[in-house]
């Protein structure tokens, strides 16, 4: 049958074999073959005419033909560069078919992608292009593939404001200028348009911000808004003359303040500044002491001048007093705080009340008696004074007391503390600390025990004395410490070691330095294997204190002898076995036992013949039972 395909990749392989029907009259099975393909030379379609032929035994032939018929009708794919948006009509990306890199087709290998068209929507902000392409295979299949490009600017344009100023006035101000913009761009619009928007003030004085507010439009009209800040502020502070400096001799003929005397207040920007007493302050001095009074003069922003006057107040009568009455003390401790108040007559010209002060305390430097000249200094309040002088006679009579320390006993010593000063904790006396000092420290000479006197002066500081005693016991009654050398095990007696003293390294005492160890007895406990003797050793210190430690030893023989059997012999018959004999172990030994015993044990057929295997046994055995 005739058949129809769209690639000529698609025209099946000539098949005599779809001939099924072929006949002869005389011939059985007459042969087909393929004889050709000829196309017609078109294409888009292509017709290709298959000629077979079908030939009998006597070489008669037919031929019969197959039209193939080669068109594409299916077109071509692919796909559009993806859309894209820019923000200008100068960033539009040139038209590129290259762009289209997945263009396919069913027969054409390599199908033709073309530009078609950009076609506007003729709007602004955004506009929208569509972009076409075209995709055509061999046979003219063709597709259309579009990609859209958006054109929006978003970008607000840019722009300075123009430099912040301050003025003084707010008839200072400047006008609104855009003009003063001079840098004004935007990323598409060649020109943008700048404008005044407003002055807004924040309502304060002095200073006064007003912000002013430009903006700059693209022609998309995206906008940027830059703003100036104009500050309004009178800085320059008024001007005026003080009144004249004037002089008094009494505080209280200082004349009121008075702002009026000050008649020449001016200002640059107020018509009357406001002109206000401010402080008297006073220099701290008496005779003279200057006071300084101060008016200020302020204008509407709050610009302050301030101008001074000088006003000297200077007495020079000084005051009058009597000093309190001499007296007579017992103790340092015992003068009466110096107290102002017992001079109760002082009087001033000027000053209500002068003040009295204490001025100082003079000694002669003389002890046991000392004379005091205190003296008191009355003072008005222009510094004007004048001294009284009161006498004070200190002289002290009675003795200090202290305790020795408590009489105490001493093991050693060493433990005796050093004799101080600092251990009569409880000296006193009426007027002054009392100096300690040591008198004597004697010792009776003896030992174990020995007694030691001990005597302390304590002394005022006009001599009164007293003298005290301790007692100090020294004896020793605590036995010295040590550890017996470690306990031992030895198997023969003859391994017992020796008693050495030096073995107990650890002796010890609270007073004695190197207490005596001595070896004093080994007590054996009379048995044997094992035999356990308890050595005792004694450590005795300087005071014949003294303990005794014990070690114990051990003498256990674990260790069996040792000796060799009779070597091994073969007979010939039963009763050529020789009878056992124990004298026959010449080598018997032992680590304790001289003669360790050799004894006759048995012996043990293997129960067999020719050959029967006897076992004989001996034993050898210590004087500990080991064997």
């Amino acid at each position: 049958a005739n058949v129809t395909v769209e690639c000529i990749a698609d025209v099946p392989v000539a098949d005599p074999l779809l001939i099924t029907d072929e006949a002869d009259n005389c011939t059985a099975n007459p042969v087909v073959a393929f004889v050709s393909d000829v196309s017609d030379g078109n294409t888009c379609p292509e017709t290709i005419t298959r000629t077979y032929s079908i030939t009998d035994d006597c070489g008669n032939v037919t031929t019969v033909t197959q039209t193939i018929t080669v068109d594409d009708i299916t077109p071509p794919t692919g796909t559009a560069p993806a859309n894209v948006t820019v923000e200008c009509i100068a960033d539009v990306p040139v038209a590129d078919p290259l762009l289209i890199t997945d263009e396919a087709d069913n027969c054409t290998a390599n199908p033709v992608v073309a530009f078609v068209s950009d076609v506007s929507d003729g709007n602004t902000c955004p506009e929208t292009i569509t972009r076409t392409y075209s995709i055509t295979d061999d046979c003219g299949n063709s597709i259309n593939v579009t990609q859209t490009i958006t054109v929006d600017d978003i970008t607000p344009p840019t722009g300075t404001a123009p430099a912040n100023v301050t003025v003084e006035c707010i008839a200072d101000v400047p006008v609104a200028d855009p003009l003063l913009i001079t840098d004004e761009a935007d990323n598409c619009t060649a020109n943008p348009a700048v404008a005044f928007v407003s002055d807004v003030s924040d309502g304060n004085t002095c200073p006064e911000t007003i912000t002013r507010t430009y903006s700059i439009t693209d022609d998309c009209g995206n906008v940027t808004t830059v703003t100036q800040t104009i500050t309004v502020d009178d800085i320059t502070p008024p001007t005026g003359t003080a009144p004249a400096n004037v002089t008094v001799e009494c505080i209280t003929d200082v004349p009121v303040a008075d702002p009026l005397l000050i008649t020449d207040e001016a200002d640059n920007c107020t018509a009357n500044p406001v002109v206000a007493f401010v402080s008297d302050v006073s220099d701290g001095n008496t005779c003279p002491e200057t006071i300084t009074r101060t008016y200020s003069i302020t204008d509407d922003c709050g610009n302050v001048t301030t101008v001074t006057q000088t006003i000297t107040v200077d007495d020079i009568t000084p005051p009058s007093g009597t000093a309190p009455s001499d007296t007579l003390v017992m103790c340092s401790g015992d003068i009466p705080a110096a107290d102002p108040a017992l001079i109760v007559d002082e009087a001033d010209n000027c000053s209500l009340a002068p003040t009295v002060t204490h001025f100082g305390d003079v000694s002669d430097g003389l002890v046991c008696p000392t004379t005091i000249t205190r003296t008191y200094r009355i003072t008005d309040d222009c510094g004007n004074f004048v001294d009284v002088a009161q006498i004070i006679t200190v002289n002290d009579t009675i003795p200090p007391t202290g305790t020795a320390p408590s009489d105490t006993t001493y093991e050693c010593s060493a433990d005796v503390p050093a004799m101080t000063t600092g251990q009569i904790t409880d000296e006193a006396d009426n007027c002054s600390v009392p100096g300690v000092s040591l008198v004597t420290n004697s010792s009776d000479g003896n030992t174990c025990p020995e007694t030691i006197t001990r005597t302390w002066r304590i002394a005022d500081f006009c001599g009164n004395e007293t003298f005290v005693t301790q007692i100090i016991t020294v004896d020793d009654i605590t036995p010295p410490t040590g550890t017996a050398p470690a306990n031992v095990t030895v198997e023969c007696i003859a391994d017992v070691p020796v008693a050495d003293p030096l073995l107990i390294t650890d002796e010890a005492d609270n007073c004695t330095a190197n207490p005596a160890v001595a070896f004093v007895s080994d007590v054996s406990d009379g048995n044997t294997c094992p035999e356990t003797i308890t050595r005792t050793y004694s450590i005795t210190d300087d005071c014949g204190n003294s303990i005794n430690v014990t070690q114990t030893i051990t003498v256990d023989d674990i260790t069996p002898p040792t000796g060799t059997a009779p070597a091994n012999v073969t007979v010939e018959c039963i009763a050529d076995v020789p009878v056992a004999d124990p004298l026959l172990i010449t080598d018997e030994a032992d680590n304790c036992t001289a003669n360790p015993v050799v004894a006759f044990v048995s012996d043990v057929s293997d129960g067999n013949t020719c050959p029967e295997t006897i076992t004989r046994t001996y034993s050898i055995t210590d004087d500990c039972g080991n064997f």
